[in-house]
């Protein structure tokens, strides 16, 4: 009777999946998102010193300079590096670039923000001049 009352004992913790050695299948492992298209943003900041209101081949730039980009309503910022250039990467959506309007006895000679649409795989080079005040 006892071996009886055992074996039933076994019988209905399998049954209702408790037994100690049965192991429960393994969560499974949601697959990879692929990756989120995205594009580059740069350009430079420069000393317009023959007022064409442009950065032109041999113009320096101004280093040290913060820069905001805005993709809906996030927002980054970057530096200009030694030559006046700053980029943005992997960037995943239309938005706008923004310069300060001064800098260091430098005013800038048009727009103080330049927007840019959102192309795949590309970049987009966007570009502030400042002239001397």
């Amino acid at each position: 009777m006892k071996r009886l009352l055992a074996l039933s004992f076994v019988v209905l913790l399998v049954v209702a999946g408790c037994a100690p050695w049965v192991t429960p299948p393994p969560t499974p492992t949601p697959p990879t998102p692929p990756p989120q298209p995205s594009m580059t943003v740069t350009g430079q900041l420069c000393k317009d010193v023959n007022l064409s209101t442009g950065c032109d081949v041999g113009e320096s730039g101004l280093a040290g300079v913060t820069v905001t980009i805005a993709v809906g309503t996030t927002t980054w910022t970057g530096v200009t590096n030694a030559s006046g250039f700053y980029t943005f990467s992997n960037v995943t959506g239309a938005g706008s670039v923004r310069a300060p309007r001064q800098v260091d006895g430098w005013n800038l000679a048009s727009v103080d923000w330049v927007g840019f649409v959102f192309q795949p795989n590309t970049t987009a080079i966007l570009h502030f001049a400042y002239q001397q005040i």
